[in-house]
């Protein structure tokens, strides 16, 4: 009984080009979300800003986030 040795191509694959297509798109999305996130997060923050004024008016010598 003998072995035979076999080469394994990726670069020719099938598999692997759908899986690069599939970490592609994948890479497309997250920066898609990464985008909408930071876009989200600069329309919310003069209302944390200011909630932050109201909830810490008593105390803003100690503990205000903008003072």
């Amino acid at each position: 009984m003998t072995t035979e040795m076999m080469e394994f191509h990726a670069n020719n694959s099938p598999w692997t080009e759908m899986y690069d297509l599939h970490c592609q798109r994948e890479d497309v999305a997250n920066a898609q979300d990464m985008s909408s996130m930071a876009e989200q997060k600069a329309e919310q923050d003069p209302t944390h800003d200011a909630l932050a004024d109201v909830y810490n008016r008593d105390e803003t010598v100690k503990q205000s986030k903008r003072f």
